[in-house]
């Protein structure tokens, strides 16, 4: 018999630990609230994510609960899991107790039912295999068949079994992500086996999605200098890309994006600033290829081409051209064959010898090292589409140009039709560098707060209802008025109306 940890004097608020009660009376079968509700609890450390194992039907058992209590039930055959939700909102996940097996490193796991026990063992740390009964008989015992106590008191991240982390190479950054927000110390042993299936190019077979949402996790964390340190330690980054450089003193980099973040909310507060973005950026600095120093430590446009399709961060392709000739051959050789290469070269675009090409979700990305250039291939019917990768995350590259353009006296119309283009997620970013000259500063904090969200006084509709017909003088009309308003030369419709010569016109 286990200890009593999941009491009246736990830390777990009363509505809740009568909620575990109620569940854990409504079965005889064995079933237990486990991982991080039960890790934390001993940690002393809130967390109300409940997790509950059944041994037997999950789905059905949460279905008769949510008809019992009127609560919403969503379920999930295939992995034999279902959710409860409360209309008040508490989240409730249940699961059928199960073992896994791995059919090649980096699959989905194949389940099949098995006992409490099984499930524990099948986890990802010794310290996440943890479970507390909810049964009526033995309420609020501790089952722990890993010795994932004793690791909680030594502080150690332990990995359930030696092939762990190339099953499932995810947990290599959530070891990283533990260790860093409990403050203890990936096992010894658990490190070599880290760099070991790192050395075996293990992230090559997962999605970029699971690595991308994993790196997002972590910066959602506390202690991402830490984390991310951590991954350096392990070399994650060069083996996602070989060329992506993160700053050893990346801790400057995150401060930054802290203010940056900061500053969007205290004066952009109504707006959608995507500080997931943000946060990338201090991963993937950009290189100024005007300053030497940016050229040692920043990472290159066409890397962050590549990285961004890899771990399918949020992006665009601008088609270049179009080809009718049959490429699937050329591009199924990995790389850039002749026929590819001269495809290319009669669009002016020259790829070293050394070009490679990756396939994935039914596209080839081009990347070439030497001639610092990055390329992604789409197929329709049996058209063939060359297209530039356009992203967030490398606006800083152009915004270098596009403030070189400005001057101290640069006119509001000036500043905003050479900044409307650029991502605010980047000019948000590029407001609280230090070495940003005030002057520019004060031009983009200008635009961002008031420019960039006010509304023309003409419209095309304005011009119509005048009798202007639509075309490139009709738009250049509106662009005018605007400058015009943009400077403070005209408050009003009539006085854009006379602005343009429309003197006789009544405001509509």
């Amino acid at each position: 018999m286990g200890d009593q940890v999941l009491t009246e004097q736990s830390s777990v608020p009363r509505e809740i630990l009568d909620l575990l009660r109620k569940i854990g009376s409504k079965t005889r079968l064995p079933i237990c609230v486990v991982g991080g509700f039960v890790r934390d609890l001993l940690l002393r450390r809130e967390n109300l994510d409940l997790d509950i194992v059944v041994e037997g039907d999950a789905i059905s058992f949460a279905r008769e609960l949510g008809e019992s209590w009127r609560w919403e039930v969503q379920k999930h055959d295939r992995f034999g899991t279902a959710t409860l939700i409360q209309p008040a909102g508490t989240r409730i996940d249940f699961a059928s107790a199960r073992s896994e097996t791995y059919e090649h490193p980096g699959a989905l796991p194949l389940v099949s039912p098995g006992a409490i026990e099984d499930d524990l063992r099948r986890r990802d740390f010794s310290i996440n295999a943890l479970a507390v009964r909810l049964n009526s008989e033995g309420f609020g015992e501790l089952l722990d068949c890993v010795d994932g106590v004793e690791d909680l008191r030594a502080g150690r991240v332990r990995a359930l079994h030696s092939e762990s982390y190339l099953d499932d190479p995810t947990r290599i950054f959530r070891a990283v992500r533990y260790e860093g927000r409990f403050e203890f110390q990936i096992e010894a042993i658990d490190q070599a086996r880290i760099h070991d299936s790192l050395q075996q190019s293990v992230l090559d077979r997962i999605s970029g999605e699971r690595i991308r949402n994993e790196i997002n996790r972590i910066l959602a964390e506390d202690a991402v200098p830490r984390m991310v340190r951590r991954l350096l330690d392990f070399d994650v980054f060069r083996a996602i890309h070989p060329e992506w450089k993160v700053a050893r003193d990346f801790g400057a980099d995150w401060a930054a994006v802290q203010r940056a973040i900061n500053w969007a909310r205290i004066h952009l507060s109504d707006e959608e600033i995507d500080t997931e973005q943000i946060a990338w950026m201090s991963l993937l600095r950009v290189t100024d290829w005007n300053n030497p120093q940016s050229r040692r430590d920043g990472v290159p446009e066409h890397v962050i081409q590549a990285i961004t399709d890899r771990l399918a961060l949020p992006h665009r392709l601008r088609r270049l051209f179009q080809t009718d000739a049959d490429l699937n051959e050329d591009l199924a050789e990995g790389k850039v064959s002749r026929k590819l290469r001269e495809t290319l070269q009669r669009k002016n675009i020259s790829l070293s010898r050394n070009a490679a090409v990756r396939e994935g979700k039914g596209r080839w990305l081009i990347s070439d090292t030497e001639k610092r250039k990055s390329f992604a291939i789409r197929k329709e019917n049996q058209t063939f589409y060359i297209c530039e990768i356009q992203t967030v995350l490398t606006a800083g590259h152009d915004l270098y140009e596009t403030l070189g353009m400005l001057s101290v006296d640069s006119r509001p119309s000036e500043v905003y039709r050479l900044l409307k283009p650029c991502p605010d997620e980047a000019l948000v970013f590029t407001v609280i560098q230090p070495e940003q000259p005030k002057w520019q500063v004060a031009l983009i904090e200008d635009y961002l707060i008031h420019s960039r969200v006010i509304e023309p006084l003409i419209s095309g509709g304005d011009l119509i209802r005048l009798g202007l017909q639509p075309g490139k003088s009709f738009s250049n009309l509106i662009s005018k008025a605007f400058a015009a308003q943009l400077d403070g030369e005209i408050s009003t419709k009539q006085e854009a109306y006379e602005f343009l010569g429309f003197s006789d016109a009544q405001s509509i």
